[in-house]
């Protein structure tokens, strides 16, 4: 295993176990939920991280909710996306990001930039103040996937 490797999979575990402590203390916070899954599909694959996923109360935003199963259930991305793409403009870019991130711990890179970067480029991406909208460039830059 190579240095990357390690430091990697050392990040993905500091990250489960900070997300555990955090939904522990908040125990109604879906975001914090689905990342601590994002990082234990990375550490475990996504059936265990599944197995392993963080119950939390109900979210009052219906995209967060419906970003909540899919993650819990295996649900559609394509789906979620469809529901909220005529909805507010930060439903419509958490639905596209989440659907990206989504893509990515199952390893389809092509459909994870497709939403990501259909998340950058809303409106919400590109005006909010956001972090997540700050989160959804950085990502981007990090992987070489062009916005422009």
């Amino acid at each position: 295993m190579s240095l990357h490797e390690l430091v990697s999979i050392s990040l993905f575990e500091e990250g489960a176990e900070q997300f555990r402590i955090d939904v522990a203390q908040n125990p109604n916070d879906t975001e914090e939920s689905i990342w601590c899954y994002l990082c234990e599909a990375q550490l475990y694959g996504v059936d265990e991280a599944r197995k392993r996923y963080l119950e939390v109360g109900r979210d009052p935003r219906p995209v967060m909710r419906e970003t909540y199963n899919m993650f819990k259930d295996g649900g559609d991305p394509e789906k979620l996306v469809a529901a909220f793409s005529n909805s507010k403009e930060s439903d419509y870019f958490y639905a596209s990001l989440y659907a990206g991130l989504y893509y990515e711990c199952q390893k389809e890179n092509d459909a994870a930039k497709v939403h990501i970067v259909a998340a950058c480029k809303s409106s919400y991406g590109q005006r909010s103040d956001d972090y997540m909208a700050s989160l959804s460039k950085v990502h981007c830059l990090c992987r070489n996937w062009n916005l422009g």
